[in-house]
């Protein structure tokens, strides 16, 4: 089978290491995948270590910049040029089956459609906090896959309610990947000094500005803590990065918060932590989530969406309530303060991410997601012809 798959970025977060697994998947099980990606970036020798050859097409993706009048009417008058640009690389592969793995380019489900392919939308976003119309229009494409997949229940859940007929083709595949990377010592418990750390894109929905509030009301009670940010914008989110950098001057905790920038490596940052912090505002499934506790770190994440189904018991890491710093400045001092408590969460953390979301669990099923897709519509095709 040759599968194209198509992917919205260049860079390496916690969502762009699924992709790579997917693809890992994909070839290890006899596949041919052909990688189509908007820009050359880190991703792409991943990728190509994965096994699958990979294509450079400058074709749009949809950001929140591009929402506006005269952006929006830039992206509706390029769509011809977009679809015919897709479907001549579809024609080039020779592709038996396109995988897109965002909703951020849905023009590639109508390029399957109109070339008389089954196709595949990987599901990892579930964007709440803009109108429901929104909803409905960003959504509304996904109906022309053949299949739906979800990175967890909540994702789901969102594509069924705002989708259109989405119960019957969506299903449930969690992230899963070999956690064995993260791992680099033991916890020994919280130091002196405790470290916070937050990993990921810097904008408003991963909520890096909670974390800086929760870090000076943490040093309001006298404890003389830090935070270290890793990771970076995307292209548009100039002024948030400002916001922060601002904010840390605001609250005086400039000497006590440092910016480390997109690392393609979080493990030794992990490592190097006494509490893994994901104040997420909106979180379909995080992925660093699930790092943080398989680093065997305790690990406090925001009571939304996919961030519970990773957190699902309070004996194996804490939750507070999304957007509260003063709540996840509480749950951190708890932690601090209580050494067999940090102990306990850092290692049933752990044990629980490698029981329920295994790299060999997760392969399996989106490989045979993807040969039941294919096969499926082979075996409509038939009953076409027959009738």
């Amino acid at each position: 089978m040759k599968v194209v798959f198509t992917h919205p970025g260049s860079e390496l977060y916690g969502s762009d290491r699924m992709a790579v697994a997917t693809v890992k998947a994909l070839t290890d099980a006899g596949h041919d995948v052909a990688v189509v990606i908007p820009e050359n970036g880190p991703l792409r020798d991943h990728f190509v270590e994965a096994g699958a050859s990979v294509e450079i097409s400058e074709l749009p993706v949809l950001r929140k910049a591009l929402l506006r009048p005269r952006a929006l009417m830039g992206l509706i008058l390029r769509m011809p040029r977009t679809i015919s640009q897709s479907r001549r690389i579809l024609r080039a592969e020779k592709a038996d089956l396109v995988f897109a793995n965002t909703i951020t380019q849905p023009w590639w489900l109508l390029s399957a459609r109109l070339s008389r392919l089954p196709s595949i939308v990987h599901v990892r976003e579930a964007e709440t906090e803009i109108p429901v119309i929104a909803q409905r229009i960003l959504l509304a494409p996904l109906s022309l896959a053949d299949l739906s997949v979800a990175n967890s229940e909540s994702t789901m859940d969102h594509v069924i309610e705002r989708g259109f007929r989405m119960r019957r083709k969506s299903v449930v595949i969690y992230n899963g990947k070999d956690w064995s990377p993260y791992f680099l010592s033991p916890f020994s418990g919280v130091g002196e000094r405790p470290h916070l750390v937050f990993v990921g894109r810097l904008n408003p929905r991963k909520g890096p500005d909670v974390a800086i509030r929760a870090l000076s009301q943490l040093v309001s009670r006298g404890i003389d803590a830090r935070l270290t940010i890793v990771g970076s914008i995307f292209p548009g989110y100039e002024w948030y990065a400002e916001e922060l950098h601002d904010l840390v001057g605001e609250l005086d905790v400039r000497a006590r918060v440092d910016f480390a920038g997109f690392q393609a490596d979080a493990a030794p940052y992990l490592e190097r932590s006494d509490i893994v912090i994901v104040p997420s505002r909106i979180e379909p499934f995080g992925t660093i989530a699930a790092e943080g506790m398989a680093a065997e770190r305790p690990t406090v994440v925001s009571n939304v969406q996919g961030l519970v189904e990773i957190v699902n018991d309070q004996s194996i890491g804490r939750t507070f309530p999304v957007g509260d710093s003063q709540a996840l400045a509480d749950v951190c001092l708890e932690i601090i303060r209580d050494d067999v408590l940090a102990t306990s969460l850092a290692r049933s953390g752990r044990s629980s991410v490698l029981e329920r979301f295994s790299l060999e669990t997760y392969a399996s099923e989106i490989v045979g997601a993807a040969e039941r897709s294919l096969a499926g519509r082979h075996d409509r095709g038939r009953k076409e012809v027959a009738a």
